[in-house]
């Protein structure tokens, strides 16, 4: 009786809870099975494609949970290079996190890719990067998914599902243990109350410190400490309907930007001196509740979520030993939404899919910058003083959409996928600036506006199924970016900016071969990019924003082969190429004279590469199991893997880049019954790289990349 009250209040409490998309996860008939699986052949459905990911039109990569631990994945950014064609640039803080897919993202504002974490989607890249505990799988959809998943998902979507209770029993506890006082613990439990109620608590804590010096105070720059927590609840009601529960929690507190001076010309690098501490923390709060239910000739999924965080930062955004800017940014973010979905059961003629989507995002932002002493000895402002901006920027909006696939079209095997969806949304701001000085507070300016955007994106392909595991497809799609406010500007026109479409054609293809012992899948794509959103610079230097510039193309193609030659042995080769350029790209500025004048010119960038978008990803890995007859152990691993990035471009003008680099990383673990123990090192041969270039009042600065870095794991099971 105290379960149903459970369930029932559950339900009625959706205005605080989120009815997550249903998700096939792995089912593990015990809690840490060490039996290999074919992962295609566990994942039966993705969530809302609805049929087998191995069988779908699209490019895709699944990487399961025994995976992800093997290669120590412990959040978004260490996928970089492992996905073709997938970029997330390790800089900065938290709330830096853009992820680029095909040479489409965005480094500010609302993301170009989507994430959905347990059917949860995150609106805001200030909440992408977050640590990875207890996942079942991730999927990472390449091209425009806005069909099926909505706005802001023109580069594609990534899928992170965590493991389920009933699908998984018992516990671990985790400890590990590095340089730089690289320190992590974690714990789970699995348990059920019956056959058909589970639940599930996940704990973990981690903690680093800094890479670089600060000059100044010869303190440590780029720390952090992380805590996070977990729980699910699952309750099959019966055979027809499956009831999920999950809330998360998440603390980050994090030092400040490990930034060196740079010099472009004679890439000398310099050092990190920083009078002013940079610090950011983060709170983080996702709660979610599935409910998918089976008619007899349908499927319906009713599903929902709540997001809550807030942030503060303080930065020294001149990132110099001199007295001249500050800035606190505080921000808190409050997001609902509400998808129904009906889909058809397995049809043989076609199969159907339609749905409606609402959401509601409340964001409030505070910038406080402030001018100090050397501005004032400079004669950059006359006096010292501080500029107090708000932001309160409500957004709304809605969305049906539809998908129907034909079957065995004139002969067995040929399918054909059409489908649509039309968004809407209400983008509002109300905008107020402060000047502060010794002599009082004065206004500076205000205004309170709303955009208003509705968009038709189809998509339709055609695949044909040689067998169960080999097919060929070619499929067309439109990608959409709503426009939205800028929170930089000097002038009126830079306050906001428009949205970007893309028109994207792809061919591919994926097989099986000797046994499925082979696996191949390959791509090939072309973007048309119109009026898309790029990153600038104010001429002012206080902050960056959004503008429009007039067309993009990006081609290129994705190979991924899994291999198993002899038994014990498994390797895997990832690569993509992404050759994305600017084809017409003009725009009249302002730059600042030495005088502190400015002077208008006419900036044209047509031909140059788009920043932040690697020409080259690949990722060759390795792992063999020696397995132990009659010993004190019952199997030594060997994994290694081999990352490659490049050539970067740091910027539109093309003036800064990083040519090609390789990361070896490899691990050892040693296994007996339940326990395990890794000795592990990354970066083994101490690569130099430059992880992200930037400039600031005339200044180039770095961010090293991760130097090598060793220690060992233990590993228990319960």
């Amino acid at each position: 009786m105290k379960k149903r009250l459970l369930i029932i209040l559950l339900v009625l409490c959706n205005a605080n809870i989120a009815l997550a998309k249903v998700d096939v996860e792995a089912i593990d008939s015990s809690a840490y099975s060490k039996t290999n699986m074919d992962l295609d052949d566990v994942v039966v459905l993705s969530s809302k494609q609805r049929s087998s990911m191995k069988l779908s039109p699209l490019s895709y990569s699944i990487t399961g949970g025994k995976e992800i631990e093997r290669k120590q994945i412990s959040n978004l950014r260490d996928f970089a290079s492992l996905i073709p064609n997938f970029y997330m640039p390790d800089y900065g803080s938290k709330l830096t996190s853009p992820v680029y897919l095909r040479g489409i993202g965005s480094k500010i504002n609302s993301p170009s890719i989507g994430l959905n974490v347990d059917n949860i989607p995150y609106f805001s890249k200030s909440t992408f990067n977050f640590d990875m505990i207890d996942v079942a799988r991730v999927e990472v959809l390449r091209g425009p998914q806005g069909t099926l998943y909505g706005r802001n998902t023109m580069g594609g979507v990534i899928n992170v599902y965590t493991k389920r209770p009933l699908d998984y029993k018992g516990g671990s506890v985790k400890l590990s243990a590095g340089n730089y006082n690289n320190n992590n613990v974690s714990a789970s439990y699995y348990g059920v109350v019956d056959d058909n109620f589970g639940y599930s608590i996940s704990l973990g804590y981690k903690s680093i410190d800094g890479f670089e010096h600060n000059a100044y105070n010869d303190e440590l720059l780029g720390g952090e400490k992380n805590f996070f927590g977990r729980i699910r609840l699952r309750w099959l009601f019966n055979d027809n309907l499956d009831i999920n529960f999950v809330s998360s929690f998440e603390n980050n507190d994090q030092d400040g930007y490990p930034y060196l001076l740079y010099n472009n010309e004679t890439k000398e690098k310099g050092i990190a001196s920083q009078n002013d501490e940079s610090t950011y923390n983060r709170r983080l709060m996702n709660h979610g509740l599935n409910i998918d239910y089976n008619a007899e000739k349908f499927r319906v999924t009713s599903s929902s979520s709540i997001q809550y965080f807030d942030d503060d930062q303080a930065l020294d955004q001149d990132f110099t030993s001199a007295d001249l800017y500050f800035v606190q940014q505080r921000q808190n973010e409050f997001t609902l939404s509400q998808d129904i979905q009906f889909s058809a059961l397995e049809g043989k003629k076609y199969d159907w899919l339609v749905g409606a989507f609402a959401f509601y995002n409340g964001s409030d932002r505070r910038v406080d910058m402030s001018f100090k002493q050397g501005l004032v000895d400079a004669k950059r402002v006359p006096e010292l003083q501080k500029t107090i901006k708000n932001y309160d920027n409500p957004t709304y909006g809605g969305a049906i959409y539809g998908q129907i696939i034909f079957n065995d079209i004139l002969v067995e095997g040929l399918s054909a996928t059409l489908g649509a969806r039309y968004d809407y949304e209400n983008i509002n701001m109300k905008y107020s600036n402060d000047i502060e000085k010794a002599s009082g507070t004065t206004p500076a300016g205000k205004f309170d506006e709303k955009m208003e955007f509705g968009q038709f994106s189809p998509k339709a392909s055609i695949q044909y199924d040689f067998n169960q595991t080999s097919l060929v497809y070619a499929l067309f799609s439109k990608g959409y970016k709503t426009g939205g406010f800028n929170t930089s500007f000097d002038n009126d026109w830079e306050k906001n900016y428009d949205p970007e479409y893309s028109y994207n054609y792809e061919i591919g293809g994926r097989c099986s071969l000797w046994n499925n012992r082979i696996n191949l899948d390959a791509s090939v794509f072309y973007i048309d990019w119109r009026n898309q959103q790029v990153y600038h610079m104010l001429a002012s230097g206080y902050g960056p924003y959004l503008t429009n510039a007039g067309k993009t193309r990006s081609y290129g193609a994705e190979f991924s082969m899994s291999i198993n030659p002899i038994n014990n042995l498994n390797a895997q080769l990832a690569y993509g190429y992404t050759n994305a350029k600017f084809k017409s790209y003009e725009y009249d500025s302002k730059v600042r004279l030495k005088d502190g004048s400015m002077k208008d010119v006419k900036i044209d960038y047509s031909g140059n590469r788009l920043p932040l978008v690697p020409e080259h990803t690949l990722t060759l890995s390795a792992d063999y199991t020696i397995p132990l007859i009659h010993s004190w152990l019952d199997d030594i691993i060997v994994s290694a893997q081999y990352k490659l990035n490049g050539n970067i471009y740091w910027n539109d003008k093309n003036s800064a880049s990083q040519d090609i680099y390789g990361i070896l990383n490899a691990k050892i673990s040693f296994e007996k019954d339940d326990f395990q123990f890794d000795i592990w090192a990354n970066n083994i041969t101490n690569e130099d790289y430059i992880a992200y270039y930037l400039e600031c009042l005339g200044k180039g600065f770095i961010q090293q990349g991760k130097p090598v870095m060793f220690g060992a794991n233990i590993l228990f099971h319960f």
